[in-house]
């Protein structure tokens, strides 16, 4: 048996190598390294190049990158392939065998890179969302701790996004069918149907802005080091990605100056913060998925107007946090940014809202209208007034 380490963005890979013969990648499940096929390995040996590795962040494979990183099925897929190209001889293909949810990565391997691989079995991996009968494996689902509330991608959630397209808030949609896989859609007007109808069941929707057509400001935005993820539409329209440290920088920015049009996307989980996210329905219109995700500003959002049920009429009370340039003042109203335009702060002409209210202020006012789409609460205070100009 050989031992190695190598070299691969963010990591850096023990693997060992038993044999001689056409090569066997064996991957591991969660939690396990290359000794859980000490048993086997030598038996395979006997026909096979056996290849056994410990995955990123696991035993003897250490990461080489400082602060916390998700890990990812595509990530580790790649890990792989640069494990198979680094020891497959030149024109060769290999045997590749995955365990749990080894057997994903092997799976994400053979969709990434066929070429290079003869034949996988992928042995049991827990991906019961994609069956036929997901449904009735629902015991598989993940379940969040706590109260937040999960949002759906139902039609209210396909209004929010088109309106973001739309107003060129986003464009750009993060489709994660599992854990650690990612698919990313370019969004415009004219396809947003089509792309909701092509998107798995019980997926982790993200939505991010548009790619960049300034190619020029994208490879400018590279940072000195650690790992990125570049995103990049080509010359046919076809979406790529790719996870990378500062040693394929290089690599990375001779894709993104031959596309049309790119983005970089952070890898660490305090940094990686999409405009919004939801989870897609079951055919049935139930969402049965729970991921363990942090909602961003706009989950809560939606998640406040949905469980609070304001209406048009209702009464609410809050404090003023913010008197904005264009006259327009803000009002938490108990962890949710409503809004009042100046004609609605008082039944006289004012030249600006500080006239009338000031930061910190708690008042009482009156909702005019919730408008889920755009996340948005219009307060007034005049209509708690009694109108001057009754007789």
């Amino acid at each position: 048996m050989r031992t190695a380490t190598l070299q691969v963005p963010g990591a850096a890979l023990h693997h060992e190598i038993h044999g001689s013969g056409p090569v066997l990648l064996l991957l591991p499940g969660g939690g396990g390294d290359a000794a859980v096929f000490d048993g086997i390995a030598d038996v395979l040996a006997e026909r096979y190049t056996v290849v056994t590795l410990d995955p990123r962040g696991y035993s003897r494979s250490r990461l080489t990158t400082s602060g916390p990183v998700d890990q990812r099925v595509d990530v580790q897929s790649e890990d792989a392939y640069r494990l198979l190209a680094h020891v497959l001889p030149a024109g060769e293909e290999a045997y590749v065998y995955g365990s749990s949810s080894g057997a994903i990565v092997a799976l994400d391997l053979l969709a990434r890179h066929p070429e290079r691989l003869r034949m996988v079995v992928a042995d049991q991996p827990p991906c019961a969302r994609l069956l036929p009968d997901a449904e009735e494996q629902a015991f598989f689902d993940r379940e969040t701790e706590g109260e937040e509330v999960q949002r759906p991608g139902d039609d209210e959630f396909w209004a929010r996004l088109r309106y973001a397209v739309v107003s060129c808030q986003a464009g750009l949609l993060e489709e994660q069918p599992v854990e650690g896989v990612s698919r990313f859609h370019r969004l415009t007007h004219e396809n947003l149907d089509a792309v909701r109808a092509g998107l798995a069941p019980r997926a982790r929707l993200s939505v991010w802005r548009d790619l960049s057509c300034d190619i020029d400001a994208v490879l400018g935005a590279f940072p000195v080091d650690g790992l990125i993820e570049g995103v990049w539409q080509d010359e046919e329209g076809r979406i790529h990605s790719a996870v990378v440290d500062e040693e394929e920088f290089p690599e990375l920015a001779a894709r993104i100056s031959r596309s049309g049009a790119a983005a970089l996307l952070p890898m660490y989980a305090d940094e990686r913060v999409p405009l919004f996210t939801a989870v897609m329905p079951d055919g049935d219109g139930v969402v049965r998925a729970r991921w363990r995700t942090e909602p961003t500003p706009s989950d809560r959002n939606w998640a406040f107007l949905k469980t609070r049920a304001l209406r048009r009429g209702q009464v609410v009370t809050g404090t003023i946090t913010h008197i904005a340039d264009f006259c327009v003042t803000f009002v938490d109203i108990g962890g949710f940014t409503a809004m009042i335009n100046i004609p609605e702060l008082s039944w006289h002409p004012i030249g600006h809202p500080s006239e009338v209210v000031s930061v910190g202020q708690e008042i009482t006012a009156e909702i005019l209208d919730v408008d889920p789409v755009r996340e948005r609460v219009s307060l007034s205070l005049k209509a708690l007034q009694e109108d001057p100009r009754r007789p």
